[in-house]
């Protein structure tokens, strides 16, 4: 991989007859050119990006007789450095590294760190839940987006990054965090093959851009969703958009609910709440067909059941 990268900066270099330092327009026409072939490797393969940075730093020294060759590789490092290596930099260090021993769901993982257990959230993406109120589509999809999430980073060390446009915890206590595999963004790989679909909350954030762009070429590719009809697309994103809460099973009508102090409650139809409540699956609430069901999975009834 190094000597291919080195041979396609030298290839540009040569070919234009590079002797004499004179930064015009082919210069940069030339480190333009170099760009679109060496981006795509780095944006890959981060560790070829660093192994090619190190081999600029011994050609620069066998060219610093030659000026232009040594101003076009110097400018190539600074290049690198800032769109893949600086900025993954700040991520990629010793304490934001994690060891995933379980995968939840989807979206949520256990890491531990510090010798602590931590459950954790993969921010600004959506996708569906699994249970008995979801549907053939949304249940087919939550099954592969869980066992594409369980391949990529179950028992592996990752990295985590947090983003300074949301708080570090949601009000269940989870960690809310980026996952990188190799410098790879994995939500955002998640969107890119579509298993998730981007999700923008309220505000702008870091990586919204990049979220887009993988969405618009899991479009592109008519991957998952994008392979079905419109009308059954439509659906489809309504399901995941609205986290649809109607159980298929008529007599599953008992909310399991859990509040921002972890408790966990169920809540009868005739209980005054009942109407209010919202059951989330991927915060593990659930639906109960009986009171002994939700007992055994540890919830209370609700102090408002008549």
């Amino acid at each position: 991989m190094k000597k291919i990268l080195a041979f396609i900066i030298l290839f540009f270099l040569f070919q234009n007859n590079i002797f004499a330092y004179n930064p015009n327009k082919t210069d940069y026409k030339i480190l333009n050119k170099i760009y679109e072939k060496i981006d795509p490797i780095c944006e890959k393969s981060p560790k070829s990006c660093e192994n090619l940075v190190l081999k600029i730093d011994k050609i620069k020294i066998n060219y610093k007789q030659n000026p232009r060759i040594y101003y076009i590789l110097w400018e190539l490092k600074n290049h690198i450095n800032k769109n893949f290596l600086k900025e993954k930099q700040k991520i990629i260090n010793y304490e934001n590294k994690v060891y995933i021993t379980k995968v939840i769901d989807w979206d949520t993982v256990i890491f531990y760190k510090n010798n602590k257990k931590i459950v954790a959230r993969l921010i600004w993406i959506d996708a569906p839940e699994n249970s008995k109120t979801r549907f053939w589509h949304t249940e087919k999809l939550w099954n592969k987006a869980k066992d594409f999430l369980e391949n990529e980073i179950f028992h592996k060390y990752v990295f985590i990054e947090y983003d300074s446009s949301q708080a570090r915890t949601d009000k269940y206590w989870r960690h809310l965090v980026y996952i990188f595999l190799d410098w790879e963004n994995i939500n955002q790989k998640l969107i890119k093959v579509w298993l998730a679909k981007e999700y923008t909350y309220s505000k702008p954030y870091k990586y919204q851009k990049k979220f887009l762009k993988a969405q618009e070429i899991a479009k592109q590719n008519k991957l998952w969703i994008w392979q079905f009809s419109k009308k059954t697309r439509e659906k489809i994103i309504k399901e995941i958009d609205d986290h649809k809460d109607i159980p298929l099973n008529k007599n599953c009508t008992i909310k399991g609910n859990i509040n921002s102090k972890w408790e966990k409650i169920y809540h009868l139809p005739q209980c005054k709440s009942y109407k209010q409540t919202k059951i989330s699956i991927s915060k593990w609430e659930k639906w109960f067909c009986s009171e002994t069901e939700a007992v055994n999975a540890w919830f209370r009834k609700a102090g408002n059941c008549e």
